[in-house]
C-alpha cells in the first residue's frame, strides 16, 4: 500500500513498511531442542495490512512440508512437528510474510537432543556425562550425532565413541577431562575449547577425533613421587586431526617423575 498525506500544505508519499518478524521458538542455533516440537513465531506489520504467512521446514530425508496463514493479522503463528523424530539432527525452517507489497523472509535452524548409549547396559541419556556417572568401569559409551555443549570429566574406565560424527563444544572450558586410567576417546570433532582432551591419568586412548580451533588439543599432565612404585605407563594418541587457531601445542606432554 502507498499512502498520500497531506503535510503543511504539501504532497508528501508515506511508504508502506515490511512485515516485521520476532520471537521465534525455538530460538535461532538452539540446541539440544526436545522431539517434536512446536514451531512459532510472532508476526506484525507496522502499517496494519493483513499477510499472508508461510512456514516451511525441512524433513528428516531432506523434502519440506509448508503451512500458511492467509489473510493473517499481527500475532503469533505456530506449526506443529509432530512426525519429527530423529535425534541430534539439525533442522531448518523459514518464514516468510507478504502484506501485498513486501516481502520479509527469516531463516531459522535448531538441532534436536543429542542420544547417548551404554552399549552394555542399553540405557539411553541426552548428556555424555550423564551416560558416565551411571556407567560402569569397562563399559562402552556410544554417542550419537548432535552437538554437546558440556564439560565432561571422565572419572571412570570406559571407552567413549562415536556413533557417526557428534560435535563436542566445550564452552571454552575443557571438552574432556580423563582423571581414571584406562580410558578411550574415538571418533568426536571438539571444538570450542580451553583443553579439547586434557589427562592426568594413564593407559589412554585418543583416535580418529578432530580438534577445531581449540587453545590446546591433548594435553597430558602427569606426575610422580618415589612411593607411587612406577604407576605412570603408556597411553595411545593416533590418527587425530588438529586446526588450531592459536600458537598452542597440538598434542602437549607433561610428565614430571619426582625421583
Amino acid at each position: 500500500m502507498i499512502a498520500l498525506a497531506i503535510v503543511a500544505g504539501t504532497n508528501a508519499i508515506t511508504l508502506d513498511e515490511k512485515p516485521v518478524l520476532s520471537n521465534e521458538t525455538p530460538a535461532n542455533k538452539s540446541i539440544n531442542v526436545a522431539l517434536n516440537p512446536t514451531l512459532s513465531i510472532y508476526v506484525s506489520d507496522p502499517d496494519g495490512d493483513l499477510m499472508d504467512i508461510t512456514i516451511n521446514v525441512t524433513n528428516a530425508d531432506g523434502g519440506y512440508q509448508a503451512v500458511t496463514y492467509y489473510n493473517a493479522g499481527n500475532g503469533t503463528y505456530s506449526y506443529n512437528l509432530g512426525h519429527i523424530g530423529t535425534y541430534g539432527k539439525t533442522y531448518y525452517w523459514k518464514v516468510s510474510a507478504y502484506d501485498g507489497e513486501y516481502y520479509t523472509n527469516a531463516t531459522y535452524h535448531f538441532t534436536t537432543i543429542g542420544l547417548v548409549v551404554n552399549q552394555n547396559t542399553s540405557e539411553e541419556y541426552h548428556a555424555i556425562q550423564d551416560a558416565i556417572n551411571n556407567a560402569s568401569n569397562g563399559n562402552i559409551i556410544v554417542v550419537h550425532d548432535g552437538i554437546y555443549r558440556e564439560n565432561v570429566v571422565v572419572n571412570k574406565s570406559v571407552v567413549i565413541m562415536n556413533g557417526s560424527k557428534p560435535v563436542i563444544d566445550g564452552k571454552g572450558g575443557t571438552a574432556f577431562n580423563i582423571t581414571a586410567n584406562n580410558v578411550s576417546i574415538i571418533g568426536f570433532d571438539i571444538t570450542n575449547s580451553s583443553y579439547g582432551i586434557k589427562c592426568n591419568a594413564s593407559g589412554f586412548h585418543i583416535a580418529n577425533n578432530t580438534f577445531w580451533y581449540d587453545d590446546h588439543g591433548f594435553y597430558w599432565k602427569i606426575s610422580e613421587l618415589p612411593m607411587d612404585d612406577y604407576t605412570i605407563y603408556d597411553g595411545i594418541v593416533e590418527k587425530n586431526e588438529f586446526y588450531m587457531n592459536k600458537n598452542n601445542d597440538a598434542i602437549h606432554a607433561d610428565i614430571d617423575l619426582g625421583y
